[in-house]
């Protein structure tokens, strides 16, 4: 699988920043059936303009099962 923090940071520095003039949302998805198995994820991420970099994100209600078993249920 690709790691694509490490292939989004190589080029951070030499990339030219954006303005932003107002939220938008960015969704990805993963729907995959391999053989007898199936790999289904969904992320919603909202992107705001900022005086500087942040990161927030809300609790997940389940981290602890989430980190102990590598995923989260889709009801977290």
């Amino acid at each position: 699988m690709k790691d694509y923090i490490q292939l989004w940071t190589e080029n951070a520095t030499r990339r030219k920043s954006l303005q932003l003039n107002g939220a938008f949302d960015v969704v990805g998805e993963r729907n995959a059936h391999l053989g007898g198995r199936c790999e289904i994820a969904k992320i919603k991420l909202t992107v705001r303009p900022a005086e500087n970099f942040q990161v927030h994100f809300d609790d997940i209600p389940n981290q602890d099962v989430a980190e102990e078993q590598g995923y989260l249920d889709a009801n977290a």
